[in-house]
């Protein structure tokens, strides 16, 4: 009798999993509100039988209750990863029989955990959407082009407060007392708005995935003395997400990994490039390169496989991805002064000179002249504007000339894209 044919449907799937991830983040902000009711009746004075009978009760069942519905939730989100995660992994095996590689039986046997004599005992469901250890596809899951998307504009609670930059710091402060992580922990998970008990979890998955990390080699320290408010930041958080959601951690600890991810530069001698392209890309071919060399798991510096280059050397993947980048937000995109770079002119003059500090990348400067240019011509309609634009961005460019090409050695070329 044949096997029964099963299709797993992914995107309904997925589509399940937001709404779970939905309903939780609803049932957090509900319990906030009543907390806080809960905390108003306590501070007002409310006295008498009836109002210690109800104190306990919404501590001892009420609260608890709510917390397990919440934890129900976050996990069935998850859960739904995992149900795409064994079906991708169960077809990947399968494909392998159709080789006819006489090793590929094997192959498929091992890689479902299911060798020799050992029978089902080696299989761990519950644990294969966090174990790394199964080396999943991360171009299907995390490097492709709908992740990347998401990843634009991306806000979480927390990014940029000061409260979690302290915090975060203080984990991984070698000196810091357990009683001190413990705190910083518990700030984490005001701050974040996520239950204690997943970031305690977290937190503990992070000390090992650290110490994994370690053995493969020594990871990038943040010098917080250049960059004091670096971690927790917007580029710091959405770094975060792509290790966590590789590892199936917090946000916060997923930059904890690697401190200095989604800075643009080499090491510490960088710079925080927030929503410009250029930034983007640094978040992913960070996040490529050290979950190649530190876990050697997804598709390293070339995050998007055009290059063919030694994906474990941070100058491979540097022209297409920013290339990649900067055609992806070239239209449409609103940076940090509120400019508007709805058509090509005004892309071309928002682009920026690469100046270089002690031969290493160093700050971006910005072509001010040409933008004011196009600015003032825009209302002349566009061919005015393009033409002063040309004008002013070759003035800036023959201006910038030298420091152009000293920065350009320095980089190796990493941003000739600019010109």
């Amino acid at each position: 009798m044949s096997a029964d044919i099963i299709a797993n449907h992914y995107e309904a799937v997925e589509q399940a999993g937001v709404r779970f991830k939905k309903l939780y983040d609803y049932q957090v902000q509900m319990e906030t509100m009543i907390r806080q009711m809960y905390e108003q009746l306590r501070n007002d004075g409310w006295q008498g039988t009836a109002a210690q009978a109800f104190f306990v009760e919404m501590t001892d069942v009420v609260f608890p209750t709510l917390q397990r519905l919440q934890n129900t939730l976050l996990v069935s989100s998850e859960l739904t990863k995992q149900i795409n995660q064994i079906f991708r992994q169960a077809e990947e095996a399968a494909a392998k029989c159709i080789t006819f590689d006489s090793g590929s039986i094997g192959g498929m046997l091992a890689d479902a955990g299911l060798a020799a004599g050992h029978g089902l005992a080696g299989v761990s469901i519950g644990a294969a959407l966090f174990d790394d250890t199964s080396k999943p596809d991360l171009r299907k899951t995390i490097f492709n082009d709908d992740y990347m998307n998401r990843l634009v504009g991306l806000k979480m609670q927390g990014m940029d407060v000061p409260e979690l930059n302290k915090a975060m710091e203080t984990i991984i402060n070698d000196k810091a007392s357990e009683a001190d992580v413990q705190a910083a922990l518990v700030k984490i998970a005001k701050l974040r708005d996520v239950p204690l008990e997943k970031i305690q979890a977290d937190h503990k998955r992070f000390v090992e995935l650290r110490k994994r990390a370690t053995e493969k080699g020594d990871v990038d320290q943040l010098d917080q003395d250049r960059h004091p408010d670096f971690l927790g930041s917007t580029t710091s958080l959405r770094f975060g997400k792509v290790l966590g959601d590789v590892f199936g951690i917090d946000p916060v600890f997923g930059s904890l990994l690697s401190p200095t991810g989604g800075l643009v530069g080499y090491g510490n001698i960088a710079i925080d490039a927030k929503e410009r392209p250029v930034g983007y890309h640094g978040i992913m071919h960070d996040a490529g390169g050290y979950l190649l060399k530190h876990h050697e798991m997804g598709p390293g510096y070339d995050y998007l496989g055009l290059e063919g280059r030694n994906p474990t050397h941070p100058l491979t993947g540097q022209e297409s991805g920013i290339r990649y980048w900067n055609q992806k937000l070239a239209y449409g995109f609103i940076d940090g002064d509120g400019i508007n770079l709805n058509n090509p002119v005004q892309k071309l003059a928002e682009y920026a000179v690469i100046d270089a500090v002690d031969h290493r990348l160093g700050q971006i400067v910005d072509v001010h002249e040409g933008l004011k240019t196009v600015k003032n011509a825009a209302n002349d309609g566009w061919n005015a504007a393009k033409d002063a634009a040309n004008d002013g961005w070759h003035a800036t460019k023959d201006a910038a000339s030298d420091r152009w090409n000293a920065a350009s050695k320095s980089a190796k070329d990493i941003f000739s894209f600019l010109f």
